[in-house]
């Protein structure tokens, strides 16, 4: 008798322990004893009974609740129904899921990234603004504005910040002075950054000269060519280029 009664209740306790079981959804990623799911995978939402999980009506929807609004967007997508595409621009395509609005990849700004900047920037806009750095002979925010063509830099169309080396003024159509050493000067005023000796032409630096006034010579032009050198003389010996009545003249 006490062995017939083992084997009853081993078999009764089998009985409840297959009968307790629990059978999940494949949808379900947990559920309790009664096949109740707990939470779903992504793009599911738990069922009015709590039997299963219901996919999300909107494909892109990466939570949603029980009345099928998404609570968040798969990557790429935003909005209410996650049915909006983020900006092609932004970093990594993905954007704030309720605004839309994300970080912009180089060369496009603003909150959406939607808008290439000017052609023209010199290099990456700023990329809430568009604003950028121009190259030479361009202005504006955009840089989108020609200077004057004497112009090498300006910020308005009439106000030029940087002239071509030798040349100054309000337009830059004024001449440096030649004695001006590297033919630069002042863009208000004409005056020479660096200055050539008094005699010369053209020069290296103040301390020398490349050519010289007619009848000069040297490494500073202080030096002066024979009377009889017509038409002056060589820079560095002082050799005439011509001499008057025949003559043949050189510095011993």
């Amino acid at each position: 008798m006490a062995t017939v009664y083992t084997l009853v209740t081993l078999v009764m306790c089998g009985a409840i322990a297959v009968q307790g079981q629990s059978s999940c959804s494949d949808k379900c990623t947990n559920c309790s004893i009664g096949n109740k799911c707990l939470s779903c995978i992504g793009g599911f939402y738990i069922s009015s009974n709590s039997k299963d999980c219901v996919q999300c009506n909107n494909l892109h929807c990466r939570t949603c609740d029980k009345s099928d609004v998404c609570t968040s967007c798969k990557s790429g997508y935003f909005g209410a129904s996650c049915a909006n595409p983020c900006g092609n621009w932004c970093i990594y395509s993905t954007c704030d899921w309720n605004t839309g609005q994300c970080q912009c990849k180089d060369g496009f700004f603003t909150v959406y990234c939607n808008h290439a900047c000017a052609a023209k920037c010199q290099d990456v806009c700023d990329k809430t603004s568009g604003v950028c750095r121009c190259p030479p002979r361009f202005y504006g925010l955009y840089c989108n504005n020609p200077c004057l063509s004497r112009c090498a830099q300006c910020t308005t169309h009439t106000s030029y910040s940087v002239c071509p080396v030798g040349f100054y003024g309000a337009t830059c159509i004024a001449y440096c002075n030649t004695i001006c050493s590297d033919g630069s000067c002042d863009i208000h005023t004409g005056k020479c950054e660096k200055t050539c000796p008094v005699k010369c032409e053209n020069c290296v630096d103040e301390s020398k000269c490349t050519s010289c006034v007619r009848g000069y010579y040297g490494t500073q032009c202080g030096q002066t060519c024979h009377v009889n050198c017509q038409q002056g003389c060589y820079l560095n010996t002082g050799e005439c280029h011509d001499c008057d009545n025949g003559l043949v003249w050189w510095v011993l």
